[in-house]
């Protein structure tokens, strides 16, 4: 029997703070975090991250501290808590070791920005294919035809359309223009 261990980020793996994509449905994400959706993997960034969600004012100030180190030193001579205190340093030191690394987090969003985009175009392409393949029945192929006095229009995206015949065809004597000027009064979707 295995025992699940309990994620290390509370905060950023709940849903509305993630983006998994295809294959889930919309509310659905992956079972772990980080998982393959997790734009950069670097355990600093994650740790960050998770401080920025849980307090976004602590982080703020840590962010702060790091980039002006005189207000570092002032928020030292402050009277504060001592275990906020350990948090603003231990902080700042990972602040440190983020900038340090920042070329390799950078470049691990920049390819995963690629990845998803790759994998967004492929799911898109599927179920493109899988609504084609519904719908050579109504395109007259089978045993339905559009209704008298409609045709199927198909856009650049594959999508097919229910419109009215005499949708952007030239209109009789009542223009230049050499296009229908009245858009179709209902346009059907077909799924």
């Amino acid at each position: 029997m295995t025992t699940r261990m309990p994620c290390p980020y509370p905060y950023s793996a709940q849903p509305q703070y993630r983006n998994c994509f295809p294959p889930f449905p919309k509310g659905q994400v992956c079972p772990t975090y980080p998982c393959r959706h997790t734009e950069c993997r670097d355990k600093d960034w994650l740790e960050h991250l998770e401080l920025t969600l849980k307090l976004p004012q602590l982080a703020e100030l840590i962010e702060r501290c790091y980039f002006q180190p005189d207000l570092y030193n002032r928020v030292n001579l402050i009277h504060i808590p001592n275990q906020v205190w350990k948090l603003v340093m231990f902080g700042v030191y990972r602040q440190a070791k983020i900038h340090a690394k920042w070329p390799e987090i950078v470049r691990q969003v920049q390819t995963h920005a690629l990845w998803r985009q790759e994998a967004l175009k492929l799911a898109a392409e599927q179920g493109r294919r899988h609504l084609q393949a519904k719908q050579p029945e109504f395109l007259g192929q089978g045993n339905l035809s559009p209704p008298p006095g409609t045709r199927v229009v198909r856009d650049n995206l594959g999508r097919y359309f229910l419109v009215p015949e005499t949708w952007g065809q030239p209109p009789n004597n009542r223009g230049s223009s050499g296009q229908c000027k009245k858009e179709p009064q209902e346009v059907i979707i077909i799924d």
